[in-house]
């Protein structure tokens, strides 16, 4: 009797053992999302970039706040400046690229003279490598269609970091990132574009108007809404491009 009782005593402290660890388990088994996974929708309204020969609007954009530089004041900057805007007079050529791909990209670079490259202590060609951030940028269109005003206004007015994810990747044969697709862009009045930064940061921007350079330098105009995340604060190539959340 005292055997078979005990044998029964024994045997329920196990499964009530077995029952506590499973609670305990089934607790731990689903943490919290990490805050840095978070990721956020910033958009820019209007903005102008002017090219080289452009006194009054400066030719870099710095996608953290929005904010354009000159060349001059560019360069205490040039870690934080993510596309740039200049023209090939010879050629009648408008560029709309980023810091570390402009140079590559200028079809006269050896037989015009542009102070974008040039200008004396602070022109591109005096930067730190380092410092340039690259990117890739491409018309957003699929063989069927080109992405619409309306459709970019949408993604603009929502800010909704799903919705612009899923429109990316609508746009791009269903892949979140951008690939063997050109580092510079002719804007068009109307057009809408999708770029990537550094291999990491995306954006769409839909062109306003472009004024062809001439005696005063020529512009462009335009719309971004532009993803952020503080997953992006771990990398310091991408920390310094990240737009701030509002």
């Amino acid at each position: 009797m005292k055997r078979s009782f005990y044998k029964l005593f024994t045997t329920k402290l196990i499964l009530l053992a077995s029952a506590i660890l499973l609670l305990s388990c089934d607790k731990t088994a689903t943490p919290d999302p990490k805050p840095d996974d978070k990721k956020w929708i910033v958009v820019y309204k209007d903005v102008m970039l002017g090219d080289q020969n452009n006194t009054s609007i400066g030719q870099f954009l710095k996608t953290q706040t929005g904010t354009v530089f000159s060349i001059d004041n560019a360069f205490s900057e040039q870690g934080t400046m993510s596309m740039v805007y200049f023209s090939e007079y010879g050629n009648n050529r408008l560029y709309l690229t980023f810091p570390g791909n402009a140079y590559g990209e200028a079809y006269s670079k050896e037989s015009e003279t542009n102070n974008l490259f040039d200008r004396p202590t602070v022109g591109l060609n005096h930067w730190d490598a380092a410092n340039m951030n690259s990117g890739e940028i491409s018309l957003a269109a699929t063989m069927e269609q080109d992405m619409s005003r309306s459709e970019f206004d949408a993604l603009a007015s929502s800010l909704n970091w799903k919705e612009f994810d899923s429109k990316f990747r609508e746009y791009n044969s269903g892949d979140a990132d951008l690939s063997n697709v050109a580092a510079m862009i002719s804007p068009g009045n109307g057009d809408v574009y999708m770029l990537q930064l550094n291999n990491a940061i995306r954006a769409f921007i839909y062109i306003k108007n472009v004024i062809p350079g001439g005696s005063a330098g020529g512009s462009v105009r335009f719309d971004m809404v532009i993803e952020g995340g503080s997953v992006y604060n771990s990398d310091p190539e991408t920390k310094r491009i990240n737009p701030a959340k509002d």
